[in-house]
C-alpha cells in the first residue's frame, strides 16, 4: 500500500498537473497569479501571469494588474476572464 501511495504521489509530481494548484506553492521560486480571457465561445484568447512578492507587487497590486491586462483583449459584454486570483 505504501508503494501504491509512493507511486502515486510521484506520478502527481512528475506530470503536468505540478505546475498547478497545490502544488505550485512548493515548487516554484516567486508566487505568481494567472489568468485567461476567453471569448464567448470559451476558447482562450490570452493567457498573463504577473509575478508578487519579491519585486514589490502586493497580492492585490498583481491580481488587479493582471485583469488589467486582459481586458485589453476580451470584450466582457460576450467573453470572460478566468484567473487571477
Amino acid at each position: 500500500m505504501k508503494k501504491l501511495l509512493g507511486i502515486l504521489v510521484l506520478g502527481l509530481l512528475l506530470s503536468s498537473n505540478a505546475d498547478a494548484g497545490f502544488f505550485k506553492d512548493f515548487f516554484s521560486s516567486g508566487k505568481s497569479t494567472t489568468g485567461c480571457a476567453y471569448d464567448e465561445f470559451g476558447e482562450e484568447i490570452k493567457c498573463v501571469s504577473i509575478k508578487y512578492g519579491g519585486n514589490g507587487l502586493t497580492w492585490n497590486e498583481a491580481t488587479n494588474k493582471c485583469v488589467r491586462k486582459l481586458k485589453r483583449y476580451v470584450d466582457l459584454d460576450v467573453g470572460t476572464i478566468g484567473g487571477c486570483v
